[in-house]
């Protein structure tokens, strides 16, 4: 009888603190599934601002575009199209439906910033009717730079076959970062468009029947006459056409890149400024400098499949590099500190990164 009035007494006790317990356990499920919903909002929201301020700083610069960069990002890859406004507030839209985004921009760095709110479902029988989210992101800009930065390094000569004061040992060593900094710089070339190319005077020619071999510094117009190297096409030289408004006879360049035999003549050239240099190579060819009173060339003479025939010319700040190379007169090879070039349109670009 005892036992019997124990057991009954257990029973009794489970089924009141089961009674106690059963709000607080409903209620914790109940905050957990609505903190779900809001972790789960945060991660949409996270990704949208990460796209929006990758895209948005790539127009910095331009307030007005960034702006409607990074809303047109928030809107495509969030459930808030056509409820989106731009605010300062640091607090959401009381409307589930509604979000707000702002962005902070500096010269290098743009910070996207968007928040909402979760309506709950289980919370709000303690007074939460929503939580607030927020998801921020920062994006910032790196000047990659001109490929030629790595190029202007050093002092160099080196080739495969040449007499011994131009061929050193460790070939390899010396050029391997040269050869490969001058591939990625001929491809950025290659993927330009034509115009792309005419408006930063480089020409490009790979074409292995084309006539792009002959070329020289006489100028044709006056726009050019103050510029190194300018060079112009000579004889039956191909040139682009319907690229630019500029006559094609009436264009310059700095930067040649053709298949087969180059010959450039620097005869009538102008010194080169302290941050001008010139970038001549042959793919399958030859290059020839014949003689000229050019003091100085800066630039990059580049065959890798061929030979590098300099009859006279001054001393050279940049690199010959060449399966052969045949100088036929004395001349310093140097390096130069190029303190601008990193900021030139012909080869650099910009790197954006998520910093957060």
């Amino acid at each position: 009888m005892k036992q019997q009035r124990n057991n009954t007494w257990q029973r009794g006790a489970i089924l009141i603190m089961t009674a106690l317990l059963l709000p607080l356990t409903i209620a914790m499920a109940g905050t957990a599934v609505d903190i779900g919903q809001a972790y789960l909002l945060k991660s949409k929201l996270q990704n949208a601002t990460d796209a929006a301020a990758v895209a948005g700083a790539y127009e910095l610069g331009n307030s007005k575009k960034v702006n409607t960069t990074v809303e047109d990002y928030l809107e495509k890859n969030t459930k808030y199209k056509g409820n989106l406004s731009y605010s300062d507030s640091e607090m959401p839209p009381n409307d589930e439906n509604e979000a707000i985004y702002k962005t902070d921009q500096m010269s290098d760095e743009l910070d996207v910033t968007m928040r909402a709110n979760v309506k709950t479902a289980f919370v709000k029988l303690f007074g939460v009717d929503t939580i607030a989210v927020t998801a921020l992101s920062k994006a910032k800009v790196e000047d990659e730079g001109d490929f030629t930065d790595e190029m202007f390094k050093y002092g160099l000569v080196a080739a495969n076959k040449s007499p011994s004061d131009y061929n050193p040992q460790n070939r390899s060593d010396w050029t391997q970062g040269s050869t490969k900094t001058a591939k990625k710089l001929i491809d950025s070339w290659k993927n330009m468009t034509p115009a792309e190319r005419e408006q930063n005077h480089v020409y490009y020619d790979d074409n292995p029947a084309s006539h792009s071999g002959q070329w020289a510094a006489h100028g044709f117009s006056s726009s050019h006459n103050h510029t190194f190297p300018a060079l112009c096409p000579q004889q039956d030289t191909n040139v682009p056409s319907g690229a630019t408004n500029v006559d094609p006879w009436d264009r310059y360049y700095t930067s040649i890149v053709v298949y087969n035999n180059i010959n450039v003549s620097f005869e009538d050239s102008n010194e080169p400024g302290p941050n001008d240099y010139a970038v001549i190579v042959s793919l399958h060819g030859n290059i020839h400098i014949p003689i000229n009173h050019l003091k100085l060339f800066r630039g990059i003479l580049y065959a890798p499949n061929g030979k590098v025939v300099i009859d006279n010319m001054g001393d050279i700040e940049g690199n010959v590099i060449a399966n052969q190379i045949e100088i036929k007169h004395n001349m310093t090879v140097s390096s130069k500190t190029m303190t601008s070039i990193g900021k030139s349109s012909r080869t650099g670009g910009r790197k954006v990164r998520l910093i957060n």
